[in-house]
């Protein structure tokens, strides 16, 4: 009987075998949240923030930083009104910055002020009152603003399926990315008139942004190489 009560006992709920337990079970517990964070940290290189508009948020983060924007919780809604508030007598302040960029002081109040969207002009704007370089990106295509009186490095926000995100990957892989990209220096117009391109300026355009010029096994002519860059711009280029 003695024999049996022995190998019995660790099987017992005795104090020592219930901590044990709990021990294991910590443990257990502790190394799981280690995997799921290490596999949610390695399975994307784009932060997109929870809330609703998502470019101005990514702006919040740049300008805020980490510990700010962890810290909003369910103030999301007044702290982003009374950010976009702020920014306006920012931009009543800055009226040269506004002129030399060709930017209507009008329009992007109006759209800090009534949109629930930030648009991609009021954001590069107010990258620009914070003296932040930045680049855009959305599938083929990427836009830089560059401040002159800075030289850090830009931050690199990133479109997928309607939403913007941080990009924090390797800066190395992105501008071996941006190096296969087409360029786009104004926003409101990206492709000019067809007069202002040399055919071989199309052509590079299209192997960019993967148009295939050739029908009938004959390559197109200029202007059908311009309608076709024209179509997809139309098609998927709206930031």
């Amino acid at each position: 009987m003695t024999n049996i009560l022995q190998q019995l006992r660790p099987h017992m709920f005795t104090h020592g075998y219930l901590d044990n337990f709990k021990d294991n079970i910590n443990k257990s517990m502790s190394e799981s949240k280690c995997v799921h964070k290490q596999a949610k940290k390695e399975s994307t290189d784009v932060f997109i923030p929870k809330y609703k508009d998502t470019l101005f948020w990514c702006f919040y983060i740049m300008i805020k930083g980490w510990d700010a924007f962890y810290l909003v919780g369910r103030n999301s809604f007044s702290i982003e009104k009374e950010c976009k508030i702020s920014h306006i007598e920012m931009l009543r302040s800055n009226k040269e910055l506004l002129k030399k960029n060709k930017w209507r002081r009008r329009s992007i109040e109006d759209d800090l002020l009534n949109n629930k969207i930030l648009s991609p002009i009021s954001f590069i704007c107010l990258c620009a009152l914070h003296n932040i370089n930045v680049t855009l990106i959305k599938e083929d295509y990427y836009y830089v603003y560059v401040h002159p009186a800075t030289a850090t490095p830009p931050f690199y926000i990133i479109k997928n399926k309607g939403q913007y995100g941080l990009y924090n990957g390797s800066l190395p892989e992105m501008q071996q990315k941006l190096n296969k990209m087409w360029e786009i220096h104004n926003l409101n117009k990206p492709l000019r008139g067809c007069s202002a391109y040399k055919v071989g300026d199309l052509k590079k355009i299209c192997k960019q942004i993967n148009i295939d010029i050739y029908k009938n096994n004959r390559i197109c002519n200029k202007q059908d190489i311009y309608k076709l860059i024209q179509s997809k711009l139309n098609k998927d280029f709206l930031y």
